[in-house]
């Protein structure tokens, strides 16, 4: 006597059906791939006054309040310069936050089905730009000047126009 098996596992997959978990498989892996998230990161930079022109890393990125897109974390280097105000240069630490550690990352970027906005602000306040004070720069002159009359050099001669640079 013979037992027919007719467990699931013992059947013999067909063609069509290999086809179709093949296809379920593909539907499932691009449902993540187009429901993935992302993370946005925004770099927000605000001066006291607003319209200072602002430098990362030594580019122009525009006039303030600005915002910029970055995509790696570390240390940036922010230069703020406006007319009759005193330049500020700051180095900012730019920190992952914990779902921008490696690892958690890929699910936070790949398999997150929502967009993360990941938001660094910073704030500068310009001083006005004091002139220099003209009595040191005075006094600099004058004994710039005396030391020169001490050198007793000829007076330089007047050089002759090469011939025919005269005429017309």
């Amino acid at each position: 006597m013979q037992r027919r098996c007719t467990r699931r596992h013992d059947r013999p997959i067909s063609f069509a059906g290999a086809r179709a978990a093949g296809l379920r498989w593909l539907l499932f892996v691009a449902a993540l791939v187009v429901a993935s998230g992302c993370i946005e990161r925004r770099l927000w930079v605000r001066t006291e006054p607003a319209g200072a022109h602002v430098l990362l890393d030594g580019v122009s990125v525009g006039r303030s309040p600005v915002q910029v897109p970055f995509s790696f974390y570390g240390t940036r280097r922010l230069d703020v310069r406006a007319p009759g105000y005193r330049a500020v240069t700051r180095t900012l630490r730019l920190r992952a936050p914990w779902y921008a550690w490696p690892g958690l990352d890929l699910v936070t970027e790949v398999l997150w089905p929502w967009t993360i906005l990941d938001r660094k602000e910073v704030h500068i306040t310009l001083e006005p730009s004091r002139p220099a004070p003209l009595e040191p720069l005075v006094e600099r002159a004058e004994t710039t000047r005396a030391a020169g009359r001490l050198l007793a050099l000829p007076p330089p001669q007047p050089t002759p126009a090469p011939p025919g640079a005269d005429a017309p």
